[in-house]
């Protein structure tokens, strides 16, 4: 019989009990409470940002948009230290889980190592010998019951040890992947906390710009209507130009695309819809828009390479898509992310579906915070190039070169075809049609 006796080193993996196990569930348990609490707060505020976004004609409108948003932020930092918390004392849990099982398969090793030596004791001898050796029948068949049940306890040993290594092997892998998750929400707070300050910035240069007065704000805003009017004229132009067919059969099926927030809520769909006539000069939306408070995590949405990123408002202020990251992925299909707080992704950078690539905001021509996703077909059926980064010569921004993403006008494609099926709860008034003809 060959046993393979397990190494053991539990006790370096198991930390010492700060908190008590059931202090520790409790503890748990309240983290999980305040997150609730949290989350219906911030999404409190995220409904009272929607209701203002309109607002933003005035001086005292956007102050107040910007007031509010910052509240929302300091908010959402609240949210993600909890959530650090809370992973923080799983992560402990983990450990002690780790540390309990691991004791355990050492006293199963121990057990089964003794029952071994017992069955080998037996096992030398066969009934002939162990019957010559009692001198009574009824002997004779208490050592018979004896070894059967050293036999049985062994098979339930095993089987219980079998059990504790697949529950160690587990504990192991929820310790591993909450630990990522720690590191991934302290980078986060310390992304959001930056986004706070770079807020306050732009809340002070406004001031700056306007002298507080609402003149001087509504002369600005004319300027800027007149900007993005000429620009949206420019980038058509631009991009009817570009050669380009669409290859249909390069395409994915829905589904290729996962969704770039945690949380999904569409506010306004590709082509030609209710906003887009009013917002847009050419009368279509290029892309889809998500509901997203400033400083919301945004995700690639399929593996890829960054091919630029980039801010707008250098260039033009508040007259495209602001802050950028636009990702060649590995499947036809090329995306552009819009209005970004704070860009995470570099270029030439590989990424992978679900990695983190920014953080939305209200960069760029907007009318509040939200993510913009456009999707383009990345090359047409001659190999043309269809999406791509690109210098545009801009007369409605005084000269200056515009770098964004651009593409053939057939390039573009909605974007709902390729992420995953919406359900009605996924648009903003649970139909499905809310902003379309």
């Amino acid at each position: 019989m060959t046993v393979v006796f397990l190494a053991a080193p539990f006790g370096a993996l198991a930390a010492p009990a700060t908190i008590p196990t059931m202090s520790l569930q409790a503890s748990i348990d309240e983290k999980n409470a305040e997150i609730q609490t949290l989350q219906a707060q911030v999404s409190q505020y995220q409904d009272q940002v929607d209701q203002i976004a309109g607002q933003a004609d005035t001086l005292q409108g956007a102050l107040k948009i910007m007031g509010k948003s910052q509240q929302q932020l300091q908010k959402n930092i609240k949210l993600t230290s909890t959530r650090a918390q809370q992973t923080a004392l799983t992560i402990q849990q983990n450990q002690q889980q780790i540390g309990t099982l691991g004791q355990g398969i050492q006293e199963s090793t121990t057990a089964i190592g003794e029952m071994i030596r017992s069955l080998n004791e037996g096992d030398g001898r066969s009934f002939l010998e162990l019957f010559a050796s009692d001198q009574t029948v009824s002997g004779f068949m208490r050592d018979v019951d004896d070894i059967i049940t050293v036999q049985t306890n062994l098979r339930d040993s095993v089987h219980t040890m079998q059990i504790s290594r697949s529950n160690l092997e587990q504990a192991q892998q929820s310790l591993a992947s909450k630990q990522k998750q720690l590191v991934a929400l302290k980078g986060q707070l310390s992304d959001q906390k930056s986004i706070v300050d770079t807020q306050a910035v732009a809340q002070q240069v406004l001031l700056a710009q306007t002298k507080n007065q609402e003149s001087t704000y509504q002369k600005m805003l004319d300027a800027g209507k007149q900007q993005i009017a000429q620009l949206s004229a420019e980038l058509y132009t631009y991009e009817s130009s570009l050669k380009f067919t669409l290859d249909t059969t390069t395409l994915p099926s829905q589904g290729a695309l996962k969704w770039p927030l945690a949380d999904v809520l569409i506010t306004q769909k590709f082509g030609k819809t209710v906003d887009s006539k009013r917002l847009y000069a050419v009368g279509t939306h290029s892309g889809v828009d998500f509901r997203a408070a400033t400083g919301t995590p945004v995700y690639a949405v399929a593996d890829g390479t960054v091919e630029g990123t980039g801010n707008t408002d250098l260039t033009c202020p508040r007259a495209s898509f602001g802050k950028w990251v636009f990702i060649v992925h590995n499947n036809g299909l090329a995306t552009a992310y819009g209005h970004l707080s704070l860009i995470k992704a570099t270029k030439d950078e590989t990424v992978k579906a679900g990695d983190l690539i920014g953080y939305s905001g209200a960069t760029g021509h907007v009318t509040g915070p939200h993510l913009h996703v456009t999707v383009f077909a990345a090359n047409g059926v001659n190999g043309e190039e269809g999406a791509r980064v690109a210098q545009m010569p801009s007369a409605a921004c005084k000269g200056k070169t515009y770098t964004m993403p651009v593409g053939p006008i057939s390039s573009y494609l909605d974007p709902l075809l390729y992420f995953p099926h919406a359900t009605p709860s996924m648009f903003k008034d649970g139909s499905g049609e809310d902003s379309s003809e």
